[in-house]
């Protein structure tokens, strides 16, 4: 199958963040209770999982093979009975570690429809496609479209997009790594947003420095468009920013470091994930989400 002509190192990658994902969200499941509240009377809340649920994984510009993961695990763990993926007609010749994740999750239902008629079809069912009780997952302006106004006929996750990245960096964090984060997030959309934040003027330079390495080894792939529609040679949204403080400078004492952290946490309100980076690289768990990654030790 397409599976087999994927990179077995990146199907690897693959079979440890499937692990990864799936011990997070066994950890966040949500367990029924109940207690006696007198008088003969019990009070609870029973937790159940939906029927049945319909991923779709844009198949595009790029292949998103996290899509998969990130959305299928949690319905896994869920105990969903019936999961159904729908994908561009050629998503899975053109992208095999997408067609690699789909069986790594053993997932069998998969149409091959993209774009806002798929999701037209998992939410009212066709002939072929029936329908599901909710639809998750990421897309263009089309599908984000096509999702909110399907909603109450079915649920929904959230209309997501475009992508946003805050990276907050100190002088103990890899350039490079921060340049590849920025870039899986300037790759999703050309209205993606990028920002770096950094108090180390060398780090900062060595980041961008690296950035524009990384984007002319794959320019057809990161060249970003104006909204009039011309080629620019970055992503719009990306932002350097140089930011010295001397009341956040952070010396590379680990309690000092997380001491910091929790301070520049306790800042930030309107964030919909907040990361601390120390050793790995950001995971695929930014569907639709604004992020704020703390790069503060390595």
């Amino acid at each position: 199958g397409y599976a087999s002509k994927a990179d077995p190192h990146l199907v690897e990658i693959l079979h440890q963040a499937q692990r990864n994902i799936r011990e997070f969200h066994e950890a966040q499941s949500e367990k029924s209770w109940e207690f006696y509240a007198g008088d003969g009377v019990r009070l609870g809340l029973r937790v159940s999982a939906i029927e049945s649920v319909g991923l779709y994984v844009p198949g595009g510009k790029a292949a998103y093979p996290s899509s998969v993961l990130m959305n299928a695990i949690p319905a896994q763990v869920a105990g969903v009975s019936r999961i159904v993926v729908a994908t561009p007609p050629l998503s899975l010749e053109q992208n095999p570690l997408v067609a690699a994740a789909l069986e790594l999750l053993d997932i069998k239902e998969i149409y091959r429809v993209g774009g806002a008629q798929a999701i037209g079809a998992l939410a009212f069912g066709t002939e072929s496609i029936p329908r599901v009780d909710k639809i998750v997952g990421p897309g263009n302006i089309f599908v984000q479209t096509a999702k909110r106004l399907v909603y109450g006929t079915v649920d929904i996750d959230m209309t997501a997009g475009p992508s946003e990245v805050a990276i907050v960096a100190d002088d103990t964090c890899d350039p490079e790594w921060i340049a590849a984060d920025l870039l899986a997030q300037a790759e999703h959309d050309e209205m993606a947003g990028c920002w770096l934040i950094c108090w180390s003027e060398r780090v900062a330079q060595a980041a961008q420095a690296d950035f524009e390495r990384i984007r002319r080894l794959n320019l057809p792939r990161y060249r970003g468009r104006t909204p009039q529609g011309r080629s620019c040679p970055e992503p719009v949204g990306l932002n350097w920013c140089y930011w010295y403080d001397e009341s956040s400078t952070m010396p590379p004492e680990p309690d000092t470091i997380a001491h910091a952290r929790d301070r520049l946490l306790r800042q930030l309100d309107s964030l919909g994930t907040a990361r601390d980076r120390k050793s790995t690289r950001l995971n695929s768990s930014h569907l639709g989400i604004s992020y704020a990654v703390f790069c503060l030790k390595k």
